[in-house]
């Protein structure tokens, strides 16, 4: 399958961020509006220049409405914090799939299927145009799936980045959001400062959440 040019989707449906997300409240005929689950859109800064699209909610972001507030978030927020972003004010965080699949055989959810990933891609192509982020995290094989149209989140990274687009580390994340903030790049030298002891808030991170 040939990598999509975001500039080639369908984009300009509606004319606000505001507008999608009434779209998407208002769904009645989409594949998942059997479930019975709630629509899960979007939390943090629409105005941030760093977006992270996710997968589907789970069943915390099902009944708080928010992406990411499990123990995925929980560590999100934490990986963010140890960055120097500030969760709601310098990231926008959405989904792939903007309701949660029901389980099966006693699962509390599934994986979102194709025909589910595909029904949803035009609304997360609209938020991604009308957020314009300087950068974009996919976390997750339908995230992948969503935005590149491919899997294997392993093997894709370092390969083929999408036009327009370079694959980033961790700093020159920072950097590339510092451009023209004198207070963001004083965050960013404190990181690099800090940077070998990432792995160990990560650690910390990790051995708080499996006690909570």
């Amino acid at each position: 399958m040939s990598q999509p040019d975001m500039f080639s989707q369908q984009t300009n449906r509606f004319a606000s961020l505001e507008e999608v997300i009434d779209a998407l409240k208002r769904m009645k005929d989409d594949p998942l509006a059997d479930a019975g689950t709630n629509v899960v859109v979007s939390r943090g800064n629409p105005n941030a220049r760093l977006l992270i699209i996710g997968e589907a909610p789970g069943p915390e972001e099902n009944i708080k409405g928010k992406p990411f507030v499990g123990r995925a978030g929980q560590m999100l927020d934490k990986v963010l914090q140890a960055a120097n972003f500030d969760p709601e004010q310098d990231v926008y965080i959405t989904n792939s799939v903007f309701r949660m699949p029901p389980g099966t055989d006693g699962k509390a959810f599934r994986k979102p299927t194709d025909q589910e990933i595909d029904y949803y891609r035009p609304f997360v192509f609209e938020i991604i145009h009308l957020i314009d982020p300087r950068v974009i995290l996919l976390t997750g094989n339908v995230a992948c799936q969503s935005v590149l149209q491919r899997t294997g989140i392993t093997s894709l990274r370092g390969n083929e980045p999408w036009p327009g687009y370079d694959e980033l580390t961790a700093d020159e994340v920072q950097a590339v959001l510092s451009e023209g903030d004198d207070d963001r790049a004083q965050q960013v030298r404190a990181y690099e400062r800090s940077h070998k002891n990432r792995a160990g808030v990560l650690k910390a991170a990790e051995r708080e959440l499996a006690t909570a």
